[in-house]
């Protein structure tokens, strides 16, 4: 009988857990947003620990950028729109190393541009390093057929470049003597160095019902750092940090509308106005803000409510069982008195005799 009442005790004691738990979460985030960036490749890999606040200076590298999802989120002025997380990776500017960057979210509309672009790009780089590879050709030639006609010998060198040296211009060494024939293509220039300022971001759960990440077409539902770095041929041990940021266009806007009425005030506002007078335009990728490191669907106060609910019931589901227990239904006692006054008492008569005991 008092089995209903310990299971409900058993679930608010569950609550206060989480709500404990989740206190404590908030106030390890809250802690690590409020202090001060250290740089990443200064921290021993054994000691970099999730959503620790990092900073590192480099150059992304557009052309090689992820996308995981998708991730709807609700844009001011347009309700729930279709997104994606873009995670880019990033060759420190003093080649300590490279980083992946979750660089935040962007619409499903910005995505098809910049994959166009990078694109573009990359059979960009094909064709130079075609034309870098024929040139060396016809330098080795030129120096074979001389040092054949000179009698001498010359050693050769194998050129080995990683995949992202190859964006910032370096060029294979050539012969210092006798080189002849065409000379290498002008480099490009190299991507602008920026500073990334970010917590170190930990892999996501999956659920469920969530689908698996497919590395090897470039499909990702989840943050995994190991299919990252896999999928861009990157060591497994390369750090994985989220960017953030404290600027308002960047915070996750509380709808206050449903998505219809922010899809017709959008419409209605006419197509050519980008935003409202005041509001902020938000730059993608927008990256996440600061504050919502610390807000959760499920706040602390909530789990604090839940567990309230719980024990009421508990305490109601314990009361009832304690009055069964101590007065027990009439029912049984109507019965008996029926038949302790045989055949002629009627159960008006019965209901009456348990009354008066």
């Amino acid at each position: 009988m008092f089995a209903p009442s310990a299971v409900c005790g058993c679930l608010a004691y569950w609550q206060y857990e989480r709500m404990q738990w989740k206190a404590n979460l908030i106030a390890s985030r809250e802690r690590a947003v409020d202090s001060q960036p250290v740089d990443l490749f200064s921290l021993p890999p054994g000691e970099r620990r999730d959503y620790d606040k990092v900073s590192v200076r480099g150059r992304f590298l557009d052309e090689y950028t992820l996308y995981v999802g998708p991730r709807p989120r609700s844009v001011p002025g347009a309700g729930i729109q279709p997104g994606y997380l873009v995670i880019t990776p990033m060759v420190a500017a003093d080649r300590k190393g490279a980083v992946l960057v979750n660089r935040g979210w962007a619409p499903a509309s910005w995505r098809a541009e910049a994959q166009a672009a990078a694109a573009t790009t990359l059979r960009e780089q094909q064709a130079d390093e075609e034309a870098r590879a024929a040139a060396a050709a016809k330098t080795e030639a030129a120096a074979a057929e001389a040092t054949a006609s000179t009698g001498g010998a010359a050693g050769e060198q194998a050129v080995k470049r990683s995949w992202w040296g190859r964006l910032f211009g370096g060029k294979p060494k050539q012969a210092e003597a006798g080189e002849q024939g065409q000379a290498a293509p002008a480099a490009k220039p190299k991507p602008e160095v920026v500073e990334v300022v970010g917590v170190i971001q930990p892999d996501e759960e999956p659920n469920r019902f969530m689908p698996a990440n497919e590395p090897g077409r470039d499909e990702f539902h989840y943050v995994q750092r190991d299919a990252l770095t896999s999928t861009l041929g990157l060591p497994p041990s390369t750090p994985l940090i989220m960017a953030i940021s404290s600027d308002p266009a960047a915070a996750v806007a509380t709808q206050q509308r449903s998505p219809l009425e922010e899809a017709r005030a959008a419409a209605a506002a006419g197509e050519d106005d980008e935003s409202a007078p005041g509001q902020a335009t938000p730059r993608y990728p927008v990256p996440k803000h600061a504050g919502d490191l610390v807000r959760f669907t499920t706040m602390p106060a909530d789990h604090r409510n839940y567990a309230a609910i719980w024990v009421s019931l508990c305490l109601v589901l314990a009361a009832m069982a304690r009055s069964a227990v101590i007065r027990p239904v009439r029912g049984p006692r109507i019965v008996a008195e029926a038949g302790a006054l045989g055949g002629g008492g009627s159960a008006r008569d019965a209901w009456k005799a348990s009354q008066a005991s």
